[in-house]
């Protein structure tokens, strides 16, 4: 119910930070930006991996030195406790909406959210058309080249949840779980791999979250405040065409397994 909740919020005039993945197809999230600028609110993904410091180090620091980068890999994978969410169509169940938005996030973060120019997805998907497992592969625009995104994603089995970035001059490991890591290992070509870490903000309650390391969470609600204190309307970090971009492939891979909702229009 995300896009009737920030609709909701937006037409009273409140700034909206909403829960990955933004909304359940990219027709909502283009009407949900459409009003987000028409009425000069705030509206922001809240895709936290994009805040994480490891990430931040990542985009800024490693990536630049590796390139071209060839190859980017992320699996995320755990069996379904039984939570309905994950798969009743009108909740927008199945895997890649609630945990394969982080593996194509990871291929887009490590191609500096190039262009797709092609994906080839294949999956298991139940009788109500929702998928439990999906692999696809994503094939970026990589500056002339092809450059490749491979994904796994499913709700059926444990899987070891850490990814990997190759380029020309080096590779990254991001270790378990990728998405919300601190530690990574980084092999720059001819020279020894070091292994860097990042500790995890001060808190004295960080057992009682839900979550692995939800602690960071801190990064994207900090950086929200600062962005709606400037007077800025989206991120600069991840904005609102990006979340339209990613929302678009989730949109194709869902296609191309025949996976839909009876809620996802506007």
């Amino acid at each position: 119910f995300h896009y009737e909740h920030v609709i909701l919020c937006l037409n009273n005039n409140k700034n909206v930070i909403c829960e990955k993945a933004l909304a359940l197809s990219s027709v909502q999230v283009e009407a949900m930006i459409k009003l987000a600028r028409e009425k000069n609110l705030f509206l922001m993904e809240a895709f936290w991996t994009r805040y994480n410091p490891l990430y931040v180090y990542l985009r800024d620091e490693i990536l630049p030195k590796i390139g071209p980068v060839h190859l980017a890999r992320a699996a995320f994978g755990f069996e379904n406790p039984g939570v309905p969410r994950l798969t009743e169509p009108e909740l927008g169940g199945g895997a890649i909406l609630d945990i394969g938005v982080y593996s194509v996030n990871f291929c887009s973060i490590a191609f500096q959210d190039k262009e797709v120019k092609q994906i080839i997805a294949q999956g298991n998907v139940d009788e109500n058309h929702i998928d439990h497992e999906i692999s696809a592969t994503l094939v970026f625009d990589n500056d002339g080249q092809k450059g490749f995104g491979q994904i796994f994603c499913s709700i059926e089995a444990d899987t070891p949840s850490e990814a990997l970035i190759v380029g020309k001059n080096g590779s990254v490991k991001v270790h378990d779980p990728f998405w919300c890591a601190t530690k990574v290992t980084i092999k720059m070509k001819g020279e020894e791999e070091f292994v860097k870490e990042f500790n995890l903000p001060n808190c004295d309650d960080n057992d009682k979250y839900n979550f692995t390391n939800s602690v960071l969470l801190h990064h994207e609600a900090r950086y929200a405040c600062q962005q709606i204190l400037k007077g800025n309307k989206e991120s600069e970090v991840f904005g609102l065409d990006d979340s339209l971009r990613i929302m678009k492939i989730l949109d194709e891979i869902r296609n191309q397994l025949g996976v839909s909702y009876p809620n996802e229009g506007i």
